[in-house]
């Protein structure tokens, strides 16, 4: 067994607070050196929207929203006034197809 005396200390408490000490600059040494990295991520929300290939066209107002409509002729050209369960299963909105 190494007692603090064997190395040179009075009291096993000054090899403790030793050890201590030495763990603490190794520790902070290690923790300091690290380098930030730079982050490129930019969230799915703040990216401009990209249609798949082959998706069908959308009829939007203003607000880049789905147009709600109430009868056919207020929708764009190729689309028809319907409901759409995955929009809101109670408002009518311009879909694109034939009906």
């Amino acid at each position: 067994m190494i007692t603090g005396q064997l190395i040179g200390f009075r009291s096993t408490a000054g090899l403790a607070a030793y050890v201590g000490l030495a763990a603490s600059v190794l520790l902070g040494g290690c923790a300091g050196s690290r380098e930030a990295v730079k982050d490129d991520y930019v969230p799915p929300q703040n990216q401009p929207k990209e249609r798949a290939i082959g998706a069908a066209p959308e009829c939007l107002n203003e607000k880049d929203e789905p147009v709600e409509c109430e009868q056919d002729d207020e929708c764009c050209s190729g689309f028809f006034c319907g409901k759409d369960p995955e929009l809101n299963p109670r408002k009518k909105y311009c879909l694109y197809g034939a009906e």
